[in-house]
């Protein structure tokens, strides 16, 4: 290595000049470390410096950091930026950093990782499997009906019940989709604060609802671990498990040397306790913004953050240095001082001492940015009709180089207005991008595909179920199936290749009613071993037998895999059912129809105009559908038999409970889904979408409501823990607050806000009255005397899909076929993969039985 080679000699590379507060933060090696970082302080590069710092400069090998944040899309960003940094460094001292080992991720995914990390164990024992469920999974789960009984029986309570506990009014008939979601929410909390159960119990009055809650607690948590073979844990209980992990280890402590973490203000109860307990070294750095705390609702302790140095002192009995990171790079001037006098107008004192805060109050926020132009413009009266002209403007005028750079936040996009704004801006001929403004389903791109489906499988029989909400999904799909249908129609080829499909199905359900019929004839059980010498000629002369069935039955390789299985002691035989499974299967999955379809020609025009008009949000929806296709097939199954499509099994399972399901949960503006920002779009997002990012150009709506009273999660929680916090009474306040705060400092050049009538509240000021106040004390100016030619923006906003050719496989793949590129790296499409899926598992699974055999063998050398 270069001896004159130094962090200054990459930063010049880069034209990267850090200010003081940054390079003290990337230089400060040992000890615990607080960065209380503002809007737009260029956090995210701080912490790439400082881990680049620890591996190239202080010789920390990778495997000894653990570098946490909140989001995968945050986490898959730092792991690239990580990465080219190292590359340049490199460059210098010849030596390749491998980030194989290096635990850098969300933490769900760093638990995950170090529940089966061997650094953990003092013995090497196989343990019994965990299965981590996320969240879609976990409410799949739940929703069995098996399942959900047995929780309502465990409760001494029924559905209703739970209804009215949650909503407060007793309803007049049953919601179960609602009683889990709710039963979910509240489960996930107590585990993310560890609650003992039996404690909890024992606070609280039997004939209280929340003791039956508790009861269907304590036996959800008991089916999650009552199969001999597997553990399954959702996201909240995989934290619980790794902590378990740690605290069952002596030396887990020592394991990393450097604990770093992102988004701070986001952690929870037990996300402390683990980042505490891994952190025996002592050197900790957590990066943060308070204000910025959006997550309450998941179980978030913004308190972790705001008293960090105090609980430093407590767990590891040291200092902590405080560095804050308060110049903004992001806004103009006038923007930084709008929001930062917004925040302020909250009373955030402990009983009125200003040293005593319910948030990091000496931030000191300030603007790189001396420009002193208009950058805060308010509009009043027809402020939807005014908003979208003037969005108007600045797209023709060229004023913005892609509509993309203009962004309308909301706190919802359900409420009235955000829907007459996506409205009007589109009866403008604008396009937008409003991927929460309703549910994914009624989109165009999805009701069209799913609605092709329809047209393929065919609808279950839906009269047995009836109500409101069923009865809405009943009308989308009908319709759906309607337009399917016309698309079908339009295009010859589609018809035929559709007209194939229906006649596989229909062959393959024959061929299985067929063999059936020899099952029966013969008083054979399907979970009988399969006789190759007694069954297998009778079977392939079933009547009216496909040929393909018949082969699949009489195939050489079916008759050495079932001897094969007879003369293996520790494998057992075939059962019948699965033979005739195997002759009456189709050879496509869900996935494989879904990009079958993609290429005739109704359906191949969205990525024709993503590839070359620039419109991306048709293929964006149509990625986001073979998410929704592979959960299904992880959930169920990855093949399409006849005993699965017999008597409606699979339509009712997919039509009627799986779409109907994520049909329903699209009413949720609580999504983190990682949206992608499609060029050609103005975006339309909730506040909580839009954090962490950035547009030129923002419009945010200060709903009408007021401060809300605290989520009943948080009462019970405070109750049954007896914890400190933030008043009661003051956390809808607070939230509210920072909601706003976070939309506010998204702009970059220019801030819009509608000037509203204030709400009268007995709970003191509204929203409105605080956003009023700012407008008039930076004497914000009016829209219709704003000139937008004065507006300098000069940079493209990336797609947040564009990624660099960073990998020898992104090349690889481009340069093999530049569309598989676009559809699988840049959108993120996930390929069909059964057989990939099959043989993966089966080489881990040899690999992982090698490595326990090899493990076992070396310790009776040792003995």
């Amino acid at each position: 290595m270069n001896k004159n080679f130094s962090l200054e000699t990459l930063w010049a590379e880069v034209n990267f000049t850090p200010n003081k507060s940054q390079e003290k933060a990337i230089k400060y090696t040992e000890g615990a470390l607080y960065l209380t970082a503002g809007p737009g302080s260029g956090k995210t590069r701080v912490l790439l410096w400082r881990t680049l710092n620890l591996i190239v400069f202080h010789n920390i090998k990778p495997d000894e950091i653990m570098l946490t944040t909140f989001t995968e899309k945050a986490a898959h960003q730092l792991k690239e930026g990580l990465q080219s940094l190292l590359g340049l460094a490199s460059n210098h001292t010849g030596q390749q950093y491998d980030l194989a080992s290096m635990y850098i991720g969300t933490v769900h995914s760093s638990c995950n990782r170090l529940i089966g990390d061997r650094r953990f164990y003092s013995n090497r024992k196989r343990n019994k499997t965990v299965k981590t469920i996320d969240q879609l999974e976990q409410y799949f789960f739940i929703k069995r009906h098996s399942i959900w009984n047995r929780l309502l029986n465990a409760g001494n309570i029924d559905t209703i019940e739970v209804n009215a506990y949650f909503q407060k009014v007793k309803p007049k008939y049953p919601n179960k989709h609602k009683a889990i979601i709710d039963c979910i929410a509240l489960f996930n909390r107590f585990s993310e604060e560890r609650l003992n159960i039996k404690d909890a119990l024992d606070k609280t009055d039997e004939v209280d609802t929340l003791f039956s809650i508790l009861k269907m607690y304590e036996e959800y948590r008991t089916i999650l671990v009552e199969d001999e073979n597997l553990e399954r844990c959702d996201l909240s209980l995989i934290q619980n498990k790794a902590l378990e992990v740690i605290e069952q280890f002596e030396d887990a402590s020592k394991i990393f040397k450097y604990i770093i973490v992102d988004e701070y203000q986001d952690t929870n109860s037990i996300q402390e306790q683990l980042y505490f307990a891994l952190a025996g070294n002592k050197n900790i750095c957590v990066v943060g913004d308070d204000d910025q705390a959006l997550y309450r609702f998941r179980g978030s302790t913004v308190e972790n953050f705001v008293e960090f140095p105090a609980r430093v002192k407590k767990h590891l009995k040291i200092e902590t240095r405080k560095i804050p990171l308060s110049i903004n790079y992001r806004s103009k001037k006038k923007i930084v001082d709008f929001y930062s006098g917004f925040i302020e107008q909250e009373d955030w004192t402990k009983n009125g001492n200003v040293m005593s805060q319910y948030r990091v109050h000496d931030k000191g926020i300030v603007a790189n940015s001396t420009d002193e132009s208009v950058s805060v413009i308010s509009v009043e009266d027809d402020w939807i009709d005014q908003t979208a002209l003037f969005c108007k403007e600045l797209i023709e005028n060229k004023v913005v180089s892609d509509a993309n750079q203009i962004a309308f936040l909301f706190p919802s996009l359900t409420n009235t207005d955000a829907q007459r704004t996506i409205q009007t801006l589109r009866e403008e001929g604008l396009n937008v991008y409003a991927p929460r403004a309703g549910r994914f389903l009624e989109g165009q791109e999805a009701t069209e595909l799913f609605g092709v489906f329809a047209n393929v499988f065919g609808l279950p029989d839906s009269s047995d179920f009836s109500g409101f909400e069923f009865n809405k999904y009943k009308a989308w799909i009908r319709e759906a199936e309607n337009i399917g249908s016309d698309i079908i129609d339009s295009d010859s080829d589609l018809k035929n290749f559709i007209n194939n499909k229906r006649l596989q199905l229909q062959t393959i359900l024959k061929d299985y009613e067929s063999l059936l019929r020899v099952v029966e004839k013969n008083k054979w059980e399907l979970e009988d071993d399969f006789n190759l010498e007694k069954m297998r000629r009778k079977l392939a002369e079933a009547n009216n037998l496909s040929d393909s069935a018949r082969n699949a039955i009489l195939s050489p390789y079916l008759a050495r895999i079932v001897n094969d299985r007879l003369n293996d002691d520790e494998l057992k035989p075939f059962k019948l059912s699965q033979i005739i499974n195997r002759a009456t299967s189709l050879d496509w999955s869900l996935l494989d129809l879904f990009y079958q379809i993609s290429g005739f020609s109704h359906f191949k025009n969205y990525f024709d105009l993503a590839q070359k008009e620039g419109n991306e949000a048709p293929i964006c929806n149509l990625s986001k559908i073979t998410e929704y296709l592979t959960k299904f097939m992880e959930l169920y199954s990855s093949i399409l038999s006849a005993s699965f499509l017999h008597d409606e099994g699979f339509v009712r399972l997919f039509f009627s409970s799986y779409l109907y399901t994520i049909f329903r949960m699209g009413e949720s503006e609580y999504e983190n889904d990682d949206d992608p920002f499609p060029k050609g779009n103005i975006q339309v997002l909730t506040i909580h979408q839009s954090k962490g990012l950035e547009f030129p150009v923002v419009f945010m709506y200060p709903k009408r409501r007021e401060f809300k009273d605290a989520d009943i999660k948080e009462v019970i929680i405070r109750n049954l823990k007896e914890v400190d916090g933030e008043p009661l009474e003051k956390i809808g306040r607070f939230d509210l607050m920072r909601i706003f705060y976070v939309g506010l400092s998204r702009a970059e050049k220019l801030l819009i806000l509608p000037k509203l009538m204030p709400i009268k509240s007995q709970k003191g000021r509204c929203i409105i009255s605080y956003i009023n106040n700012t407008l008039s004390e930076t004497n914000a100016q009016d829209m219709q005397s704003f000139d937008s030619s004065t507006l300098n923006i000069n940079n493209i906003k990336e797609s947040a899909l564009t990624k660099p050719y960073s990998y020898t496989a992104d090349y690889l793949a481009y340069d093999r076929c530049p569309r598989q590129y676009m559809i699988f790296r840049k959108y993120g499409f996930i390929p069909s993969r059964s057989q990939t899926m099959f043989f993966g598992s089966l080489v881990h699974n040899t690999i992982e039985d090698l490595h326990q055999f090899l493990i076992s063998k070396r310790e009776k050398q040792e003995a």
